[in-house]
């Protein structure tokens, strides 16, 4: 189901499987069972949520505006997609697998964090993943596997470890 500007869902019975935003200004509920996606538009977060299953930008870009987005699934970048987190504040929570193949990433990950309990991937877009040295890249995981595409010009900004046993 495309929706251009927000969903209002109180209640909770919101039980799609794919849900898409293409507007500016998307709200989303608090809580959200299916899988969301971005696409289209620039759009500016209004609230926090919580995503149920995977969440994807795909084309557009994602700003985070100070809030917090959790997924019990994946996260990706695709087809040119961008997320833009600039403050302390924006925090992106996935507690699958991460993956930036969309579009260049420079100047737009430089305050927040990506807390991620699965593994990381960057694709071979050059600059699909640039994290400034404020920006804060946290594995959650055990023993994730981390993978460049472009290990030259794609990097973390302050990379931490919460499990370091098997770390090497």
């Amino acid at each position: 189901v495309r929706i251009n500007r927000g969903l209002a869902d109180p209640g909770g019975l919101w039980r799609v499987t794919n849900t898409e935003f293409d507007g500016a200004t998307p709200t989303l509920p608090a809580t959200m069972i299916g899988n969301v996606i971005f696409k289209g538009n620039p759009a500016t977060l209004q609230s926090s949520s919580a995503i149920g299953g995977n969440l994807t930008v795909d084309t557009g870009l994602l700003n985070f505006n100070g809030q917090t987005l959790s997924t019990n699934g994946a996260f990706a970048t695709i087809n040119g997609g961008r997320i833009s987190m600039t403050v302390p504040s924006d925090h992106l929570n996935v507690q699958g697998n991460v993956t930036f193949t969309g579009g260049s990433e420079t100047g737009l990950l430089t305050g927040g964090v990506l807390a991620l309990g699965g593994n990381f991937a960057q694709g071979t877009n050059t600059t699909s993943f640039t994290g400034s040295p404020s920006f804060v890249t946290r594995f959650i995981g055990r023993a994730p596997t981390i993978g460049f595409g472009t290990p030259a010009t794609s990097y973390f900004g302050k990379l931490e470890l919460a499990d370091t046993t098997l770390a090497q």
